[in-house]
């Protein structure tokens, strides 16, 4: 609407949240909140401070922007149901996504993993389809060129198996969905 956007609030000293050490979450290592929590929230303007108050007792990494009572929010947080209640006690949480931080560096680890190994061509390559690390780990030892993430009640597209055919170092390729 062309108006400007407020300074940020000003910071004494270093950012206590950041201590140099970058093996956290997003890193090699687990530290840190394991969820990802985010959504739209309808809430008057008046009620945004006391919100991101109850969500710094909850976790880190938030972001609340917006106004005119539409509000875009963000937090990393290990407590799912009392992030997304907060929203609630003020207003109308919409369009809530939960992302599982982990999982989203463990299945990143497993695509690079992949594409170290795609150079060994095979006479056949096999393709599965699956979902959590344990059953990826078990096809992957069993000689699986390709896992594609998905399973039952969240299918993977057909373009995203076909990515995974045309990938692998092979003419000839068996798909396990």
């Amino acid at each position: 609407d062309g108006r400007p956007l407020p300074d940020p609030p000003a910071v004494d000293g270093p950012n206590p949240s950041f201590d140099g050490d970058q093996s956290g979450i997003h890193g090699l290592g687990h530290e840190g909140s394991r969820y990802e929590v985010m959504f739209f929230l309808n809430a008057p303007d008046d009620s945004i401070e006391g919100f991101k108050e109850v969500w710094s007792e909850l976790g880190d990494s938030i972001v609340v922007v917006g106004g005119d009572g539409v509000w875009n929010c963000h937090v990393h947080t290990d407590d799912i149901g009392a992030a997304i209640e907060a929203g609630i006690d003020v207003g109308r949480p919409h369009r809530i996504r939960v992302t599982d931080l982990i999982q989203e560096v463990e299945e990143q680890a497993w695509v690079r993993d992949q594409l170290v190994e795609l150079d060994k061509v095979v006479p056949c390559a096999v393709v599965a389809v699956a979902n959590g690390t344990g059953i990826r780990d078990i096809f992957r030892s069993l000689g699986v060129q390709w896992v594609v993430v998905g399973g039952q009640s969240m299918n993977p597209s057909t373009a995203d198996i076909l990515a995974a055919v045309e990938a692998v170092p092979s003419d000839q390729v068996v798909v396990l969905p």
